[in-house]
């Protein structure tokens, strides 16, 4: 039961003290500051940082901080089920605590547990965490929810204040709803935000290819590229555009950087045969489908 499970924690944190020594007592100073002080954060990136919280847990079986923290070290251990029950158990000493809500909602998403993790994410609204709305939003939007997802998104912005994230998958959203003036907006919205927004950019040069405004795509592509220069799908795409303007040789050489970029990406081996067919070189092309 849970309370054993506490009880037993505490026996061993017992079995311990009775060893105390001067090495142990700075130890517990040591995990003490790192709990109890603002500087967590340089804590847990220390090769040790598993074993310091794990330790305090034991030390400060009661600090939901401590709980937290482990959590947090769970995490980037990729161990979500044991993080689960460490912020569980923060939250359950400190039932206000939004942080320990939001990341208990990342932990319930990962797991697969959608309906866990909109309502970790709806109780860290409740306790002023705005961005737990665009988090329902991307959720629901990961599990095919479209619609629910354009709700949230629509509510994180008008509650604000937003981030240029939260305008451009909602741009993404409406496009797949075949809203492309919407889309349009929020992608500008994003952009308004933050100029150099490369999945925005990104996002309006693709619109814009598809709905034919090729002057437009060309000049988004360009600055998606500025901004994202080791990105091989705006190359490959830019190289698309290009291709169909009748720019063959600029296209390859898109098509080629993106290849450099990303030798997995498995279409843009695929434009460059079919630009290697064009030019009447079958073989050629074949050779780097079959690849």
């Amino acid at each position: 039961t849970a309370s054993s499970g506490a009880h037993q924690r505490v026996r061993r944190r017992g079995a311990r003290v009775k060893h105390v020594t001067s090495r142990a007592l700075a130890l517990v100073v040591t995990i003490a500051f790192a709990v109890l002080s603002l500087r967590r954060a340089a804590v847990w990136g220390r090769p040790d940082a598993f074993e310091l919280f794990d330790s305090a847990v034991r030390v400060f079986p009661n600090s939901a901080k401590a709980h937290f923290s482990l959590g947090t070290i769970l995490d980037k251990r990729r161990d979500a089920k044991a993080a689960i029950r460490e912020f569980m158990r923060a939250i359950e000493i400190y039932p206000d605590y939004a942080d320990a809500h939001m990341m208990l909602g990342n932990m319930r998403s990962a797991t697969g547990d959608v309906a866990g993790s909109v309502d970790a994410y709806a109780r860290a609204f409740d306790l002023g965490e705005n961005n737990a709305l665009y988090n329902i939003g991307v959720v629901l939007s990961e599990h095919g929810d479209l619609e629910g997802a354009m709700r949230y998104y629509q509510r994180h912005i008008e509650t604000g204040p937003t981030f240029p994230e939260a305008y451009n998958n909602y741009g993404l959203l409406l496009e797949d709803m075949d809203l492309p003036q919407s889309a349009r907006l929020q992608y500008h919205r994003a952009l308004s935000i933050r100029p150099g927004f490369g999945k925005a950019l990104y996002n309006l040069a693709n619109l814009e290819a598809k709905l034919g405004n090729t002057k437009d795509a060309y000049d988004w592509y360009r600055r998606a590229l500025d901004a994202s220069p080791e990105n091989a799908e705006i190359y490959n795409n830019f190289g698309n555009l290009l291709r169909r303007i009748g720019q063959t040789t600029l296209a390859r050489a898109a098509y080629e950087t993106a290849i450099e970029l990303r030798p997995t990406l498995a279409e843009a081996h695929n434009n460059v045969a079919a630009l290697d067919a064009m030019d009447g070189m079958i073989d050629k092309a074949m050779e780097r489908v079959e690849e």
